[in-house]
């Protein structure tokens, strides 16, 4: 049977974040003292972490982590880390977790953010992301040659240029 949950990290218990780190570090195999330390240093109260369960088994992760544009300082969220359980890929569930994370985040009234590698393009677009010029986005504490991606994102303003913080 198939569970998403969606809650805000102050509300995990700390079974469930060892549980993610684990997950994590399946991918970014830094250890698990490296990915608590990241955690630790890099996750506030109020960020969504939307997990994937497969029989009671957390298979799939993705964190919204809530920032603000340093210019406004109005809330979006930062899309980090979109992760499926190595034997679980290739299954369609990252369509799954990703339907949640776009449910989540129009929930929440939010816009959200994400960058990530040209290969990975096609399927953010596939789920309704917009792909968005490098020149018009300016990270202030962040330097990528990565694509950056906004999902339920409308630019009322006509703002020529979106500042984001992504460890703010």
């Amino acid at each position: 049977m198939i569970k998403l949950i969606s809650l805000k990290t102050y509300q995990l218990k700390e079974e469930q974040i060892r549980k993610i780190l684990l997950l994590k570090n399946q991918h970014w195999n830094f250890g698990i003292a490296s990915q608590l330390n990241n955690y630790k240093k890099k996750f506030h109260k109020s960020d969504i972490n939307n997990c994937l369960y497969l029989n009671d088994e957390l298979i799939g992760f993705t964190a919204l982590k809530l920032r603000s544009f340093s210019k406004n300082n109005m809330k979006y969220f930062l899309f980090d880390t979109l992760i499926i359980k190595k034997k679980h890929r290739n299954k369609n569930y990252s369509l799954i977790l990703m339907d949640f994370n776009n449910f989540v985040i129009k929930n929440n009234d939010k816009s959200s953010f994400l960058i990530c590698n040209k290969e990975m393009i096609k399927f953010y677009l596939y789920h309704g992301w917009k792909k968005l010029n490098k020149k018009e986005v300016i990270f202030s504490d962040f330097k990528t040659n990565k694509i950056p991606m906004c999902y339920n994102y409308t630019n009322k303003k006509k703002i020529k240029k979106i500042f984001l913080n992504l460890d703010k």
